[in-house]
């Protein structure tokens, strides 16, 4: 977590801090599964009903560093296809 980093047997992938909350708050949720709202409120500390747009940019950015469909984007909410976490 402190190195921003996610490894695999395959790669290493370098994430921004930002990147890496996200990536956090998504699997210690329950199914790995989390509304976008939440992440305003508890990584950007936005106030409640704020409109941004960069919870999407940054989930985007997150999602092009992350291996093929392991991050589904939905219009509230996203979610991490994860297999195995050993």
């Amino acid at each position: 977590e402190k190195l921003h980093t996610i490894n695999s047997q395959e790669s290493s992938i370098k994430l921004t801090a930002k990147e890496n909350n996200i990536f956090k708050s998504m699997l210690l949720s329950t199914e790995f599964r989390i509304e976008k709202e939440f992440l305003l409120k508890n990584v950007w500390k936005y106030h409640e009903n704020t409109e941004s747009s960069t919870v999407d940019t940054h989930l985007y950015r997150l999602k092009a560093k992350l291996p093929d469909n392991m991050l589904e984007l939905k219009s509230n909410s996203c979610h991490l296809n994860i297999i195995s976490l050993d």
